[in-house]
């Protein structure tokens, strides 16, 4: 398949939801994908810190989208692509947005103004494959995949988007009316503020020296992340009732499951205790906050932390 990608003649393709045949980009690894074209299976971290796959449930479609929030009229085209996901979402619609090459920090702003619905993810040239190899991504451009990886349609924009998920998800557009659009969530003066708001789990803040310390606990939070995509993938989409469910078949290394810096098991979180293994992470899907959680599923979509560490959870 890397052969078959590298061959590919790179085409400029515009708009969010669809892309239409524009002038020739210079060749690179996935410059663009055509229809029955495979989208690679990266397993990647959102900005979030959320697990990230490129395949969705059997059944269901993902819109992948590919922006870059700098360019002109990408407000326009995050606003249509939020409200088509609003209004196919309970029918089996998925969505990410890949934007190549973004700092974190660049993301943090359009996500929180817009409430962005989908988790946002930034593959650099220089990470792991194969998520480096979707660096090279033309922006702006959408594509629907489906739970083959198999692109089912470009070159969609506008209420042609509508027509064509509701053909492959087999719904009728006359049983869901247009969703109203998102509004702008309003801007506070101060940076600091707009973090507050964020997942302090995400938020990059403290001394250097606490983010060295945090940076194994980092790996592991990684590692756990990563083993709950593999978890879903085979439990159609279903998350673990406890993170000791991960063990060993997704997690061969039960130490993961405890922080470096102090991996005494949670005390005094009666509700988040693993019933099976020693565990020091907060795991936000436990049966009894569950139903929470879940709402905030439903209400915010993934931008939602699964897990995290109380001993370095503002420096993650």
């Amino acid at each position: 398949m890397k052969t078959e990608i590298r061959l590919l003649a790179a085409a400029l393709w515009v708009g969010v939801l669809g892309l239409s045949p524009g002038s020739a980009l210079a060749e690179g690894p996935l410059a663009a994908w055509k229809v029955g074209e495979k989208v690679p299976e990266a397993k990647m971290l959102s900005v979030e810190g959320i697990p990230v796959s490129l395949r969705p449930s059997e059944g269901k479609l993902l819109l992948i989208l590919v922006e870059d929030f700098k360019l002109e009229n990408a407000t326009e085209r995050t606003k249509a692509a939020v409200t088509l996901f609003r209004r196919f979402h309970t029918k089996g619609l998925s969505a990410v947005c890949l934007s190549p090459g973004a700092s974190e920090g660049a993301l943090w702003r359009p996500a929180f103004r817009w409430q962005i619905p989908w988790p946002i993810v930034a593959p650099k040239a220089d990470g792991d494959k194969p998520a480096s190899q979707l660096s090279g991504l033309s922006a702006p451009a959408g594509y629907l995949v489906d739970a083959q990886g198999s692109v089912v349609a470009v070159g969609v924009d506008g209420e042609k988007a509508h027509e064509t998920v509701a053909k492959l998800l087999k719904v009728s557009l006359d049983e869901l009316p247009m969703p109203k659009g998102p509004e702008p969530r309003k801007e506070e003066s101060s940076r600091q503020q707009i973090v507050d708001e964020l997942d302090a789990s995400s938020a990059r803040l403290g001394t250097e020296d606490e983010r060295k310390d945090a940076e194994p606990c980092r790996k592991n939070l990684r590692k756990i992340s990563l083993a709950i995509t593999d978890y879903r993938a085979d439990h159609k989409g279903e998350l673990p009732e406890h993170l000791s469910d991960l063990y060993p078949k997704y997690l061969q290394d039960e130490s993961v499951l405890l922080c470096p810096g102090k991996p005494q098991p949670l005390e005094g979180m009666d509700d988040f205790a693993d019933p099976k293994m020693k565990c020091s992470y907060l795991y936000e899907f436990s049966p009894k906050p569950r139903e929470q959680k879940e709402e905030q599923l439903g209400e915010f979509g993934d931008r939602v932390a699964m897990v995290r560490c109380r001993n370095h959870g503002r420096w993650l």
